[in-house]
């Protein structure tokens, strides 16, 4: 299907190619000089062309003077205003100049210019007026080369690669200190005396804080002894016992046990 494909999209450009080359574009005018723009131009440069040939209907004559062969008449365009364009006829060469410089800037005539030759009578466009680049027969540039100067030249191409090679390959290898020595001017020590500093914590402390017991016993587990109120060896004394508060409440709980076996008696 994708080489199907692709055939018919050669096929169909090459149909329209053809198509635009023998087939004439509708003209929009009945000016000779539109036929002979669309004998010589290309498509696309054609229509712009034909633009201008359109838009020379547009232009109105101001004066009209003819100096030592050369016809100077100066024009009105309705789509400039407040502005007067010059336009130089020669007649023996049919040459044309116009003030506004379109041909200079982009390479066909401008309506100024089309507007001009019909006056005078020319009802075929100059051909110094035709830039071969928007021409239908326009040809590819090509350059000729002499080949015996272009293999002298790449003879001498590879003589100046192989004696770099060699040059490269009797020259010692320089090391990282050799290339710091020379960019530093002085030979770097090989012991290092000078470390990076240590990562600073600004974050607040990520473990517990040790105690100045913890820190004092180094990690050895902290020494037991016997309490007297309970008699078994821990952490704590007969002060601060966890039992002795249970003892002192059993010890109340008698008390007021017996103040109130009395009071029942009497």
């Amino acid at each position: 299907m994708c080489y199907e494909g692709a055939i018919e999209k050669q096929r169909y450009t090459n149909k329209k190619l053809n198509h635009e080359d023998k087939c004439m574009p509708k003209p929009v005018t009945i000016k000779p000089i539109e036929k002979d723009a669309a004998t010589v131009y290309t498509r696309a440069i054609f229509y712009k062309v034909q633009d201008e040939i359109k838009y020379s209907v547009n232009i109105e004559l101001d004066t009209w003077t003819v100096v030592d062969g050369v016809k100077k008449i100066m024009i009105k365009d309705f789509f400039v205003k407040d502005k007067l364009f010059e336009v130089d006829v020669i007649l023996d060469t049919q040459n044309v100049t116009c003030s506004c410089k379109m041909f200079t800037r982009i390479g066909y005539p401008c309506r100024h210019a089309f507007y001009c030759l019909s006056a005078c009578g020319i009802h075929r466009i100059p051909r110094d007026l035709l830039s071969k680049r928007w021409m239908k027969n326009a040809e590819k540039m090509h350059s000729t080369l002499d080949e015996e100067l272009l293999e002298y030249v790449l003879l001498e191409l590879r003589s100046l690669r192989e004696k770099n090679q060699e040059k490269s390959k009797k020259k010692p290898t320089n090391s990282k200190a050799d290339v710091a020595e020379r960019l530093i001017g002085v030979k770097p020590d090989d012991v290092i005396t000078v470390h990076p500093p240590h990562q600073s914590n600004n974050k607040g402390s990520r473990k517990r804080m040790l105690s100045s017991l913890e820190k004092s016993l180094d990690g050895r587990k902290i020494p037991t002894r016997i309490c007297k109120s309970c008699g078994v060896p821990a952490l704590h004394d007969s002060r601060n016992c966890p039992l002795k508060g249970i003892e002192i409440d059993h010890q109340v709980a008698e008390v007021i046990e017996d103040a109130t076996g009395e009071k029942e008696n009497v």
